[in-house]
């Protein structure tokens, strides 16, 4: 695969952390072309987080490629310094990624003035424009993030991330905190800046409605494996993997973490499919239709009836 052509590239990505012997992302891949999404979805400690420190640079990866807009994760700070122009990220808790000091419109032109060298006096057009497209007008682009609800510092945040235009955008659930028709809204308004801008996003979420009004990529882990791909998402109805179906009816609530295994398949204990093979080995991913990929050992002739 040609890494140049697509925003994101991973290829067996591994991660593990210092002074654990658990990898918190094992072997995995993903690649998104341009005005495409990628939603991440799994119960608390599933290693969504991790994969979006490891896209940034923020983590190192044990095994694997990562590549951004072409460009290799890792190396010289300098050189990560570059990468990370090429992306926008928005974080869960809005309050810390932006400056008390600076009002709504200031922290939205920064990036556009100090990393895409535009005029000041246009960045702030653009910064206007951007802010009322998310809901932030008249007297509140003028506010400081104290004087702000959490929802209207989450869209500064994300105006913040879309300003210049990155490559790449990573969502590291952005509507947790938010009321959910604030995060709803927050949610579709960004589907609709990458479509129109040709962007592309990678979306780590724990509501299990959004990646259905995404219409997305969707990877959803547990244990830092990707369980389960599906690369036109529309419905919990299309999910094959026994976990997958799991979520999809835990729907209206959190997924809580589950007591997981660290051999075999981590859903052994509660599927209702196991056999003594799923709790001794993990299972590789097996392509069961154009665009769709499990990891389980069901879609295998290993348990089918001889």
């Amino acid at each position: 695969m040609t890494s140049s052509r697509f925003p994101l590239v991973a290829e067996g990505v591994d991660v593990r952390y210092r002074g654990s012997v658990d990898r918190r992302l094992r072997d995995f891949s993903a690649f998104i072309q341009n005005g495409e999404i990628l939603s991440v979805v799994g119960e608390s400690g599933a290693g969504k987080s991790t994969l979006v420190r490891a896209i940034t640079g923020f983590v190192p990866i044990a095994a694997g490629a990562l590549h951004v807009a072409g460009s290799p994760v890792g190396g010289s700070a300098k050189s990560q310094l570059r990468l990370r122009r090429k992306m926008g990220l928005i974080l869960q808790s809005p309050r810390a990624s932006l400056d008390p000091c600076q009002t709504a419109l200031e922290a939205v032109a920064e990036p556009l003035i100090h990393l895409a060298g535009e005029d000041p006096e246009k960045a702030r057009d653009a910064a206007r424009t951007l802010l009322v497209m998310l809901g932030v007008t008249g007297y509140r682009q003028l506010r400081r993030p104290a004087q702000l609800s959490g929802g209207e510092c989450q869209r500064v945040s994300a105006a913040r991330a879309l300003i210049h235009k990155p490559a790449l955008i990573l969502a590291d659930e952005p509507t947790s905190s938010l009321d959910p028709l604030v995060g709803r809204n927050l949610a579709y308004q960004l589907k609709r800046i990458v479509q129109k801008d040709n962007l592309s996003m990678v979306y780590v979420t724990h509501n299990l409605k959004e990646p259905v009004m995404l219409g997305s990529q969707l990877a959803v882990l547990l244990r830092g494996l990707r369980m389960e791909w599906i690369s036109k998402f529309q419905s919990w109805g299309q999910v094959e993997h026994p976990y997958s179906r799991y979520l999809g009816h835990s729907a209206n609530r959190v997924v809580q973490p589950l007591n997981l295994p660290t051999d075999g398949c981590p859903f052994a204990p509660l599927c209702p499919h196991a056999r003594e093979i799923c709790r001794i080995e993990v299972p590789g991913e097996t392509e069961i239709s154009p665009g769709h990929t499990i990891r389980c050992f069901i879609h295998t002739d290993r348990l089918l009836p001889r």
